[in-house]
């Protein structure tokens, strides 16, 4: 998945909610200071990112869209399978990712860069 804006990350993310029948869509994101150690959060079909770890793996990658696409499809799916499995949110995105993309791909490699 190497999407250049943000209006391709929407759609492959919600393809995918879609695909796997998890009734949550998101509409929006955000980009705000959230704790340190959150990520991003889903509410009400926006997700908000954590504009600090946007801004680090944005510099780290040296602004490289694949790299950037796959973080921001990543903590998308992050949030709303986290509203939406609560506590086995974990497995569930292990699996979609796995089945979609594969372990060798960028996103898969990117859930234990991020630390998810």
């Amino acid at each position: 998945m190497y999407c250049k804006d943000l209006d391709c990350v929407l759609k492959e993310a919600n393809e995918i909610l879609e695909e796997y029948k998890v009734p949550l869509r998101v509409n929006s994101v955000l980009f705000e200071s959230l704790p340190f150690g959150q990520h991003a959060r889903y509410e009400n079909g926006t997700v908000y990112i954590n504009s600090v770890h946007y801004e680090y793996i944005t510099a780290e990658s040296g602004n490289e869209y694949g790299i950037i696409s796959s973080y921001l499809l990543l903590v998308i799916l992050y949030a709303v399978l986290r509203e939406y499995y609560g506590d086995d949110w974990k497995n569930k995105l292990l699996t979609i990712v796995n089945e979609k993309y594969g372990k060798d791909s960028i996103i898969y490699k990117m859930i234990e860069i991020v630390q998810l």
